[in-house]
């Protein structure tokens, strides 16, 4: 077992924990194990805080499991997005932190950053270590001032790890060669195999051929290419996960979507429930959209949850997954995903289902945390802890 009090804590500046599953609370939960960790959830909007009347005076921390905490801030000091609010509003923020820091331990924290939004934050902790994970194409997504604190960041960052190498190539102005870590999986959970009673009630009901979308419904999604699917009535799409705020084109073209006769929208399901979508699927698909973010993506999170459940997966081209060719299919043009989707349904077998688990297996959540780690001590040597200053 790791004696904690020997290692530096973790402060690390996320997006709102209670997004949902995604790689941040993969990653923490397991380093959380070797380390103690502060995770700041990312402040909702003073009005949205305001509102919900919940910690309008302190602040919301809770234990997750082993060494790491969340920590929700109090209502008054949630996101402005007036800058001096914001300036009157960081050094109350970073007293509240330093005073959780310096129950958990002596040390100065390594700052772990996740977003831009972190990049105020920086200049109060000057002599820490910073790992910055780039999980987003941050500034073709949000514009200006999250370039600025992106590349703020990652001039500042003593590592920088990104889950593509397309993303990688986007920091070469920093002083530190980015790291390539792709998304993982959860292979624990997705690759149990479900028992034939096991099967979900509401999918029961869904007749074969089923095309599978496991996927939070963003403007990232192709409806176009899902609705082309549909009207082709020689398959039936299941559609799980929640709908995200979209445009109103999007908005309109998934209430169209899902009105559909040969389309089942059931929603969002629980992280442990949704393998048992998966294993009841004939083909997995990962339709994206053309945006400026899906050109840097690397691997979506559902490819190795499809892998590990050993389904056949049909995905919209992706540079960084061309290595996986001969593991999945890829198609552009609707006559493209037709083709290669009846090809998957009849060309599948037991030895492919085998090497897709296999793969899942070779990136899983561990083995990727476990490389996080060894860049996190790595960076911890190379500048020794000192002692935090309050």
């Amino acid at each position: 077992m790791t004696d904690k009090k020997n290692r530096p804590p973790i402060l690390c500046f996320g997006t709102d924990w209670d997004f949902g599953v995604t790689s941040r609370t993969h990653v923490m939960t397991r380093l959380g194990r070797d380390y103690d960790i502060l995770y700041v959830s990312k402040p909702p909007p003073i009005r949205k805080a305001v509102s919900s009347g919940n910690y309008l005076i302190r602040p919301c921390i809770r234990s997750i499991e082993h060494g790491l905490r969340v920590v929700q801030f109090p209502a008054y000091l949630s996101t402005s997005y007036r800058p001096w609010v914001e300036r009157l509003f960081m050094p109350r923020r970073v007293r509240m932190i330093r005073r959780m820091l310096n129950r958990m331990s002596p040390h100065d924290p390594l700052l772990y950053v996740w977003s831009p939004n972190a990049a105020p934050y920086l200049p109060y902790f000057p002599q820490c270590r910073v790992l910055y994970h780039v999980f987003d194409n941050h500034a073709a997504l949000r514009g200006v001032p999250h370039i600025e604190g992106d590349h703020l960041i990652a001039r500042r960052a003593d590592a920088i790890v990104t889950v593509s190498r397309s993303l990688a190539g986007e920091y070469s102005f920093a002083p530190r060669e980015p790291e390539v870590i792709h998304n993982g999986v959860d292979y624990a959970t997705f690759s149990v195999k479900v028992a034939a009673g096991d099967e979900p009630s509401d999918l029961r009901r869904i007749p074969r051929p089923r095309l599978s979308v496991v996927a939070k419904f963003s403007n990232f999604v192709s409806y176009r290419v899902l609705q082309s699917l549909a009207d082709t009535g020689r398959y039936e799409l299941v559609l799980v996960g929640p709908q995200l705020p979209l445009t109103d084109d999007n908005q309109a073209a998934f209430r169209k979507l899902t009105a559909h006769d040969h389309v089942s929208w059931l929603g969002p399901k629980p992280h442990d429930e949704v393998a048992k979508y998966l294993w009841f699927s004939d083909v997995c698909l990962i339709p994206l959209d053309d945006v400026p973010n899906t050109r840097f993506c690397a691997t979506p999170l559902k490819l190795f949850e499809y892998f590990a459940a050993g389904r056949p997966v049909v995905s919209t081209q992706l540079p960084d997954m061309q290595s996986f060719g001969g593991l999945l299919r890829f198609a552009s043009t609707i006559d493209d995903w037709t083709a290669q989707i009846d090809a998957a349904l009849t060309e599948d077998n037991e030895q492919l289902q085998q090497a897709r688990r296999a793969l899942a297996e070779q990136n899983s959540w561990d083995r990727i945390s476990q490389r996080v780690a060894g860049i996190v001590d790595r960076i911890m040597h190379e500048r020794p802890t000192v002692t935090m200053r309050t």
